[in-house]
């Protein structure tokens, strides 16, 4: 992946977002899962123009002193049982948020790996998880986003 494409079509899709007359551009958020989960919070790193980024299972190759400095509220959802990420390693993500007092919630599904959330691959989706990230998405989002609508 081309990182600076990658910036490109994400400031694009934010831009193109805010212009559409039904959208509140104050309520544009960005959900990524792995890949783009990383890309989320490499997104609310560079202050890109979003109110709030939910990472399911994405990590950042950024030092920890550049998460203490996120502006934007931050979802994190991990598996106790992903093999890609570890739990030490959402712990120090967890700690740097709070250190930079980063308005963060990051939750470890117990049972959960990698991709717990893709239904498409049915030896990696935990559909109780799922379920229960769901329902912490929603609080999220409206604590989050609609105190800004």
């Amino acid at each position: 992946m081309e990182m600076d494409r990658a910036i490109k079509d994400i400031d694009s899709s934010i831009k193109y977002l805010k212009r559409l007359p039904e959208v509140n551009g104050n309520l544009v958020g960005m959900i990524g899962f792995c890949m783009g989960g990383g890309l989320t919070l490499e997104s609310a790193i560079r202050e890109a123009d979003i109110a709030a980024g939910l990472c399911f299972y994405g990590e950042t190759q950024t030092a920890e002193a550049s998460l203490r400095k996120i502006a934007i509220p931050i979802f994190g959802a991990f598996g106790d049982e992903d093999h890609l990420i570890s739990v030490e390693s959402v712990g120090k993500m967890r700690n740097a948020f709070v250190s930079g007092n980063v308005d963060h919630e990051v939750r470890i599904y117990p049972g959960a790996g990698h991709s717990f959330f893709n239904e498409v691959k049915p030896e990696w989706y935990r559909p109780n998880q799922t379920k229960e990230a769901w329902s912490h998405i929603y609080t999220f989002l409206s604590r989050t986003l609609h105190r800004n609508g």
